[in-house]
């Protein structure tokens, strides 16, 4: 089970932080070990388990360099290799698309420049799927 599954949201490389934090916090308050110690009957161990993969999934998908990370290693791109395993011209696409998120905080209609550069994220996302 992947982190985006153990907090019932959708994979993507962007989800939306409200919702990855409301799902922790219901998840961790049904999987809290203290929980389960006043007799619901789980074992100890799967529940301690189950309350650290939790934990993990949420610092990995809060965090923006943690979570592109688990995403590419989810697609078998190694983190630590991905410069030398990718090609010139999607790494040149990558640069594009950060100087386009970066540029959205200086637009003059920020949801227009938000919405086509998450057409365009997801363009590409679509596109490493099928590969």
């Amino acid at each position: 089970m992947n982190y985006f599954e153990i907090l019932g949201i959708p994979v993507e490389l962007f989800p939306d932080q409200e919702q990855v934090r409301k799902n922790y916090y219901k998840l961790s308050r049904q999987w809290h070990p203290d929980v389960f110690r006043n007799g619901a009957g789980k074992d100890d161990t799967e529940v301690l388990q189950r309350s650290a993969m939790l934990n993990r999934a949420y610092k990995t998908l809060k965090n923006d360099d943690l979570r592109i990370k688990y995403f590419l290693e989810m697609f078998n791109v190694s983190f630590d290799d991905a410069q030398s395993k990718l090609p010139q011209d999607f790494l040149m696409e990558m640069m594009d698309l950060n100087e386009m998120v970066m540029d959205i905080e200086f637009s003059d209609d920020r949801n227009d420049s938000l919405q086509q550069a998450r057409e365009q994220i997801d363009s590409v996302i679509s596109e490493l799927e099928l590969s």
